[in-house]
């Protein structure tokens, strides 16, 4: 992210843009059938179980079979071997399983987390813009917490020098790979969307300070 520090963005507004490329993702990449990311998941989690059980057999069953298992893991990487009552190996197995663990609850949250409808793809989607536009003010805001909050220097703009389209053109190349997407018609309808926006809450207020007495 180096070319973000040399845009003058603080650590932690980095940061808050990398938590918003989740979102751009979601709004750029070709969606592929939900059906065939949940049979990716699912496969994923089936191979993890079947990880996780092995490993417990090696580790802490006595049967001939596992226990020889062991012992050759051992003999292949004899350094592992700490001491006659210490065993590195069985610690680097426990850690190893420990960890198959936590990911296998991680993978299962995905997979609950999928949506059941089917998504949309647009190459030009303002939400994307959004994604990054929240993102930077977020990470400006937080930057300069408890401070004289000075300028937001990157408002939203198609100028093609200036350093929200140049932000907004390095999210793009993290998201799709591709570093020659323009972001324009996306950068443009998002104005518009956010004037229209804030031309309703003008005419919201507007009838709400009629309204009183």
């Amino acid at each position: 992210m180096a070319e973000l520090r040399g845009l003058g963005l603080p650590d932690v507004q980095i940061l808050a843009l990398k938590h918003a490329l989740l979102g751009v993702h979601a709004c750029l990449v070709q969606a592929v059938p939900m059906s065939d990311v949940r049979d990716e998941l699912a496969a994923l989690q089936s191979a993890m179980t079947v990880a996780v059980k092995r490993l417990r057999r090696v580790r802490r069953s006595t049967a001939p079979a596992p226990w020889e298992a062991l012992m050759r893991i051992q003999k292949a990487r004899p350094e592992h071997v700490d001491s006659i009552d210490g065993d590195r190996w069985n610690d680097d197995l426990a850690h190893a399983e420990q960890a198959l663990r936590d990911l296998l609850e991680t993978v299962g949250w995905a997979i609950e987390d999928l949506p059941t409808g089917q998504r949309r793809y647009r190459a030009a989607n303002p939400e994307a813009i959004g994604h990054i536009h929240r993102g930077l003010m977020k990470g400006w805001t937080e930057a300069h917490a408890g401070q004289a909050f000075p300028a937001f220097p990157f408002r939203p703009s198609i100028n093609p020098t200036g350093p929200f389209r140049t932000i907004v053109k390095i999210c793009y190349a993290a998201v799709t790979g591709h570093h020659d997407a323009d972001p324009e018609r996306a950068i443009k309808a998002y104005i518009r969307n956010e004037r229209e926006a804030a031309k309703r809450r003008e005419v919201e207020r507007a009838g709400i300070g009629m309204a009183d007495p």
